[in-house]
C-alpha cells in the first residue's frame, strides 16, 4: 500500500513537471513567433527639391524660348561698336536656398578674346517680382548698385542679372559667334543650370 502511495506521489510529480515544461514551451514559442513577425512603420518623408527657371527675359535680339525655361537662345546680327543688353530673372523654384555662378564659353575663342567686352550685373535676390528700377529700363541700364558676383539665392526668391555684350569697331571680315553664358546653382551635391545662348553674325564689312 505505502509502494502504491509513492508511486502515485511520483507520477504526479512528473505529471506536475511535464505540464510546466509544455505550458514553458508553449510561452517561449509563443513569444519567439511575436520577436520574428515583421514590424511595417509607416511614415512620410519629405525630400528637398532644386530646381532654377528663366521666369522673366528683356533683350535687344530675336528670341527663342524652349518651354522647359532653361535655355534662352538668342539670335540677330552685330556691328561694330553695338552693345547688345540680355536682362532675365532666374527664379529658385525649390525649396532649398542656392549658391549661383556663371561661366562663359564660345566656339571661337580668339573672335571672342580680341573684339568683343562683356559685363554682368546682379540684383535681389527678391521675394516678389523685381522692381521696376531695375527691370523694366532696358537698354539704358544697368542701374546703380549692381553686384559684379551674384548672391545666394533663397527658396521661391527670384535673382535679375544684366549682361551686355560689345562688338569692338575694328573687326575687318565677317564672322558668326556662338556664345553661351551658363549659370549654374548648387546646394550640396546638387546642381541645375540655365542658359544663355547668343548666335551673333557680323555681316561683311
Amino acid at each position: 500500500m505505502r509502494k502504491f502511495r509513492r508511486n502515485s506521489q511520483i507520477n504526479k510529480t512528473i505529471g506536475t513537471i511535464f505540464v510546466i515544461l509544455t505550458l514553458t514551451l508553449i510561452t517561449i514559442g509563443f513569444a519567439y513567433s511575436i520577436w520574428q513577425e515583421t514590424i511595417n512603420i509607416q511614415t512620410t518623408l519629405n525630400m528637398a527639391e532644386f530646381k532654377i527657371l528663366i521666369q522673366d527675359y528683356n533683350i535687344t535680339l530675336t528670341t527663342q524660348m524652349p518651354l522647359d525655361n532653361h535655355i534662352l537662345e538668342l539670335t540677330g546680327t552685330i556691328t561694330p561698336g553695338q552693345t547688345i543688353w540680355t536682362g532675365i530673372i532666374i527664379k529658385n523654384n525649390g525649396t532649398t536656398p542656392a549658391t549661383i555662378t556663371y561661366e562663359i564659353t564660345t566656339n571661337n575663342k580668339a573672335i571672342w578674346d580680341t573684339y568683343f567686352t562683356h559685363n554682368e550685373y546682379f540684383y535681389g535676390p527678391y521675394t516678389t517680382d523685381p522692381p521696376p528700377e531695375v527691370w523694366n529700363n532696358s537698354p539704358t541700364l544697368p542701374p546703380t548698385e549692381g553686384l559684379s558676383t551674384p548672391p545666394e539665392l533663397p527658396a521661391e526668391n527670384n535673382l535679375v542679372t544684366w549682361q551686355n555684350i560689345t562688338l569692338s569697331d575694328t573687326p575687318t571680315e565677317a564672322f558668326t559667334i556662338e556664345i553661351t553664358v551658363a549659370y549654374t546653382a548648387t546646394f550640396s551635391s546638387w546642381t541645375d543650370t540655365v542658359y544663355v545662348k547668343y548666335t551673333l553674325t557680323l555681316p561683311t564689312p
